[in-house]
């Protein structure tokens, strides 16, 4: 397995605010139609606990919640991806009643040749992902 984690992002709410507007995805189709969204986000499609998203390289990838630990943790599992599986979190920690850390992290099964082509673009995206959550959640 390997594992990625993006860079630590402040956002400006409490953690069961954040955690309340995470864990329900379908909350992230308003981000979609923002003028910055990622092309990708424009393109989503999302329900309360999933997402279908597509990817270059790899197409349309699904994300279902499969955990939720109130105002900390939320947990998802992969689909629709053929020969690699891969869980994501997102983790939140409230740093006072007005600030709360996230990070994204994922753990990927990949294939060599997969992990030697998209390893950077995996890095690169965590951290974008991580910024567009916390720029939608700042800006509200």
């Amino acid at each position: 397995m390997t594992t990625y984690e993006s860079e630590k992002r402040i956002l400006f709410a409490n953690a069961e605010t954040a955690f309340g507007l995470l864990s329900d995805l379908s909350n992230l189709e308003k981000f979609k139609h923002e003028e910055n969204a990622p092309e990708q986000l424009k393109e989503a499609q999302f329900d309360k606990d999933s997402c279908q998203i597509k990817v270059e390289g790899l197409g349309t990838i699904g994300l279902r919640v499969v955990e939720r630990i109130p105002f900390s943790t939320i947990k998802f599992e992969t689909e629709n991806i053929p020969m690699m599986k891969f869980d994501a979190w997102v983790l939140l920690e409230e740093i006072n009643e007005n600030e709360t850390q996230l990070q994204l992290k994922l753990e990927a099964n990949l294939p060599m040749m997969v992990k030697m082509m998209l390893d950077a673009k995996i890095k690169d995206g965590i951290n974008k992902a991580a910024d567009v959550i916390a720029k939608a959640i700042n800006s509200r």
